[in-house]
């Protein structure tokens, strides 16, 4: 796998790790493609199970991104999109903690 550089952005090292969809933007709406077969093999192999065993709990839980899965779910996405986009979630979060050097917190913003 490459290195990430400071001008790197989240989405091109997600779709090295995780190989994205491809998407095509026409007159604001945007299209997605097939799920190419690029990048890391192992890498993505990891994120995917992660992310296949993450699904239930994660779906569950009263957090943004428990929200944002639940609504996926609920909207009728197939159970394997899903999956990979939290994959491709967990690559952008991965990618930005190693980025800024720190470690991962969940702060959630509070309604003032």
């Amino acid at each position: 796998m490459r290195t990430i550089a400071p001008t790197d952005r989240s989405a091109d090292w997600s779709a090295v790790a995780v190989s994205c969809s491809d998407t095509a933007a026409t007159r604001g709406s945007t299209v997605r493609g097939t799920t190419p077969k690029r990048g890391n093999i192992y890498l993505r192999t990891l994120l995917i199970h992660g992310a296949r065993a993450a699904l239930p709990s994660l779906s569950e839980a009263e957090t943004p991104l428990g929200r944002w899965l639940k609504a996926m779910l609920e909207r009728g996405v197939h159970r394997n999109a899903v999956v990979v986009a939290l994959a491709d979630k967990l690559a952008r979060i991965a990618w930005a903690t190693l980025r800024n050097g720190t470690t991962f917190e969940r702060v959630y913003p509070t309604a003032a």
